[in-house]
């Protein structure tokens, strides 16, 4: 992982600010063919045959991958619609990621229909947090039904890198902004604008608002963002310059951020696009 500087207010250490640093890993994700046993963009998933494919009836399933309450199509549903494999990630790959105990394997789906809720716009969204080792038959997806084809990712492999974030100016807690004497937001440190996991999020076109976990009140964390373009930086210094969007578009060509609670990440999830 690459070092990164700690920012100062004008050479100044900033009270604080070290205890905010965190590890994003970025995807940098290609053109390829993977299997239902790699880590993936819009690949395969691996479903067991023996469990129900999940559908959305106009909201969502309701069971461990819930997001927020609230949730409808925009359009109605006459029949239930075959949800689609938007990524999965391994644990072997991406140890950083908050997976429960006895799971390894982290899958995401989309129902391709727009969902809005009083804060969201975009595909509903379903996780799955899932023990990979008992999957033995794997069941193939059903065909999709795509209402909105821009929520329906081609295919893409993985070079992932990580790399330390720390949040935007604006994003920063009322007590360390105060401590601030000449900062602004062209010397602060960049947040990625490419599909990753972890971090912090990159606000653009809104400001940051409250997230917090309906079930605990914990403030809930970036689990993963997926942006719908993959922006030139330099913030890695891996090299992985080879890099093509999956062809999803969320919001004005912004990024599907999903917020997951720290105590345990099978809580109700939160979605942002920004």
């Amino acid at each position: 992982m690459p070092a990164t500087v700690l920012p100062t207010d004008n050479g100044r250490e900033i009270p604080g600010l070290a205890a905010l640093a965190r590890t994003a890993t970025r995807l940098h994700p290609s053109p390829g063919a993977p299997t239902v046993h790699d880590s993936h963009l819009g690949g395969p998933l691996l479903w067991p045959v023996e469990e129900p494919w999940p559908h959305c009836d106009g909201r969502l399933p309701s069971n461990s991958g819930r997001p927020e309450e609230g949730w409808s199509a925009d359009h109605a549903l006459d029949v239930p619609v075959a949800l689609v494999g938007a990524a999965q990630f391994f644990r072997r790959d991406f140890p950083d990621l908050p997976f429960p105990e006895h799971a390894d394997l982290l899958q995401v789906l989309f129902c391709p229909n727009e969902h809005s809720s009083m804060e969201y716009w975009g595909p509903g969204v379903h996780l799955v947090w899932r023990d990979s080792t008992g999957v033995t038959d794997v069941a193939p997806p059903p065909e999709p039904v795509v209402a909105a084809d821009m929520f329906l990712p081609r295919p893409r492999v993985l070079n992932p890198c990580r790399i330390t974030e720390y949040p935007m100016l604006r994003e920063l807690p009322g007590a360390i902004k105060s401590t601030l004497s000449s900062v602004d937001e062209d010397d602060w440190p960049e947040v990625a604008q490419g599909s990753k996991l972890g971090g912090w999020t990159f606000w653009w076109q809104t400001d940051p608002w409250q997230l917090t976990c309906r079930e605990c009140d914990a403030d809930l964390r970036l689990l993963m963002a997926l942006h719908t373009s993959e922006h030139d930086d330099d913030l890695c210094s891996c090299g992985r310059d080879a890099v093509d969007p999956a062809q999803w578009e969320f919001g004005r060509e912004g990024a599907l951020n999903i917020f997951t609670c720290p105590t345990d990440s099978r809580h109700p999830f939160k979605l942002a696009i920004d």
